[in-house]
């Protein structure tokens, strides 16, 4: 009634009845004031317009004394709200590349497409909602090692449930406190940074030494007994090895880099010149055979890539934590 300027009478009498009077400008006028208000407010509930634009990443103070470097990575942004979209790419584009979808369909096809290092994605939305490409994403071994954040009006238990339950690796509410959302970014992106690092240090290649997803597990599984099954084959190549794994050479090495911080040739090499040190630890073969079991026909390269991993040409055992590693005479 505020809104069409209107009003409401009650005039009553015990015993006869109640009698209701609407009265109606007959101009159509309404309050405009009244309705923008009441938009600004339906607004606010699903968090659109509730994010502050005038925040910047840098007034967080997440970036100082920092050793790792996270500026550059690629956020994908997925909203159907173009205004809030908008709004999350002002704050978040000083630091980072920042791509857009209006939908779940459209964010999918774009993290496939796109080298993505984390998606920001609502939660209600048509085609596809958050849940969906969430599980989406996480159930597609192109995509399946980039963090999600989910932001979503919808609060309570039951709803951060159902996103973790869809694999995301962060559930905010709206609206969005943009502080929390650039602080969790950044953890997501350093946490992921420090993962492939410490995969791409280790001599074991283990993914249990590192947290990945069920799917990245067996990917990275199957990548290591290929490379064990043709440990001798002089003649497996890249491309035979992105063939049995059932992805393109563009995506095998995308996914290397994301996993373990390291190229595919990188990869085959640095497991075979673990079983390489193997070899050597039980002192039953001349550094030819060595070499050769473990599918490097030339020597002097062999050489070459044995003292760039170890630093040592000639090769002795020594216990460090436990563990039998090459160390220098």
């Amino acid at each position: 009634m505020d809104i069409l300027r209107g009003s409401i009478q009650v005039e009553s009498t015990e015993g006869m009845g109640t009698l209701f009077t609407v009265s109606l400008p007959i101009d159509g006028s309404f309050n405009e004031d009244y309705v923008h208000s009441e938009v600004d407010e339906l607004k606010s509930l699903d968090g659109s317009t509730m994010v502050d634009t005038e925040i910047k990443i840098e007034d967080c103070n997440i970036f100082e004394g920092d050793k790792i470097s996270v500026e550059g990575k690629t956020i994908l942004l997925v909203e159907d709200n173009e205004e809030f979209r908008q709004s999350l790419k002002k704050v978040l584009e000083s630091r980072y590349r920042i791509l857009e979808a209006e939908d779940g369909k459209k964010g999918l096809l774009m993290a496939e497409k796109e080298e993505v290092d984390l998606i920001i994605s609502d939660v209600m939305m048509p085609s596809m909602n958050g849940h969906e490409l969430c599980q989406a994403i996480k159930g597609n071994i192109h995509t399946s090692h980039i963090p999600v954040i989910l932001l979503t009006a919808k609060v309570g238990d039951d709803n951060k449930l159902a996103g973790y339950q869809s694999g995301a690796n962060a559930y905010l509410e709206k609206p969005v406190n943009m502080k929390l959302l650039i602080i969790r970014i950044r953890a997501l992106l350093t946490d992921f940074q420090n993962q492939r690092e410490k995969t791409h240090a280790s001599l074991n290649l283990e993914p249990e030494n590192i947290e990945i997803t069920p799917l990245d597990e067996e990917f990275f599984n199957r990548a290591k007994k290929l490379v064990e099954e043709n440990m001798s084959d002089t003649e497996y190549s890249i491309k035979d090895f992105a063939n049995e794994l059932g992805v393109s050479n563009s995506m095998l090495y995308r996914k290397m880099k994301n996993l373990a911080s390291c190229s595919p040739s990188e990869f085959v090499r640095n497991i075979r010149l673990k079983r390489a040190a193997q070899l050597f630890e039980n002192r039953a073969f001349q550094i030819s055979e060595v070499a050769y079991k473990c599918g490097f026909n030339d020597l002097s390269y062999f050489g070459v890539c044995f003292k760039k991993m170890f630093g040592v040409t000639h090769l002795n055992t020594k216990r460090v934590n436990g563990k039998a590693l090459c160390k220098l005479l």
